[in-house]
């Protein structure tokens, strides 16, 4: 599929957030080097930095320190394994680690990548559309980081989540602090946590918007049910899922996120287990259906239309 996209703009002129974007940068980059993925990753970075807890395949040793993850409804999660999508968020790591990046990031460590670190930040394009960048004036996108203008400070960062963890690593280049907040559940996102700790001026998130996850029963549907929502659905050219049926739920698999499973809460409305997340399709006068519409804990929802 991706030797047959057309570019529907010049390179570089605008910014979308790309998590297949960022897998198919790693797999060229690594193609460029003549080796793998994870090899790269320790032959550029980690061993440079000595970063030692970090790697996307984890020794014995490291297997052994590997933190359990939780869904959102704090239940254990299975380890992901992203393959092709590695580029993406497969690495793992510690807070030690992660702080001793920053460490490099902020100059406490001279180390071979410095240049290359500061570098990141020549290239800067701004994250909101034309149309809403008075309201999220300052926020900037650079190669792998966030700045963001957060109560009087400007702070760099960036976050990462999979189904069982959360992550975020910001620092004010000004203060030359940094923070990294771990969680090993999926339930609330830990960003409020690090800029608050950046700088105390950030409010943490009330209680109000901790809201707990919507109760979920699993139910039994019809095998000829499920089977009838096989097919792929398209939100955009790159944005769309492959559904198929498999031992009563729906495996969903496609470019916005790894692959996940939905279980049925009726005949038309399916629940992650990993995340807040349901999809509830739409069927026409013949009872196939024509689409379904997606949408998280935050409200965001999408339709997506069947294609075939």
């Amino acid at each position: 599929m991706l030797s047959s996209y057309k570019l529907t703009r010049d390179p570089g002129s605008r910014f979308d957030y790309s998590n297949l974007g960022a897998s198919l940068l790693g797999i060229a980059l690594a193609t460029r080097a003549g080796t793998d993925y994870p090899t790269l990753l320790k032959t550029r970075i980690t061993d440079p930095l000595a970063l030692n807890s970090t790697a996307i395949a984890l020794s014995p040793e490291l297997q052994q320190r590997f933190a359990d993850g939780h869904n959102f409804m704090l239940y254990p999660a299975p380890n992901m394994n992203l393959k092709i999508f590695a580029g993406a968020g497969a690495i793992r790591s510690t807070a030690n680690d992660l702080l001793t990046f920053l460490a490099a990031e902020l100059g406490y460590n001279q180390t071979s990548l410095n240049s290359a670190m500061q570098s990141m930040f020549e290239v800067s394009r701004p994250m909101a559309p034309a149309g809403v960048r008075l309201i999220a004036r300052g926020y900037q996108i650079h190669l792998g980081w966030i700045s963001e203008p957060a109560k009087g400070a400007t702070i760099n960062w960036h976050n990462g989540a999979t189904f069982g963890f959360q992550s975020f690593i910001g620092f004010d280049p000004k203060a030359r602090t940094g923070v990294v907040v771990l969680s090993n559940t999926h339930y609330t996102g830990v960003e409020d946590i690090g800029m608050h700790i950046l700088n105390p001026k950030v409010d943490l998130k009330s209680a109000k918007d901790l809201k707990p996850a919507k109760p979920r029963t699993e139910a039994i549907v019809d095998p000829a049910t499920l089977d009838r929502y096989a097919g792929t659905y398209r939100f955009v050219k790159d944005d769309f899922y492959k559904v198929t049926p498999i031992e009563g739920h729906l495996q969903m698999d496609g470019p916005p996120d790894p692959v996940d499973f939905y279980f049925p809460e009726s005949n038309l409305t399916f629940f992650s287990k990993a995340f807040d997340g349901e999809m509830t399709f739409k069927l026409d006068s013949k009872g196939s259906p024509t689409e379904f519409i997606w949408r998280n804990s935050t409200g965001r929802s999408k339709r997506y239309k069947r294609v075939n």
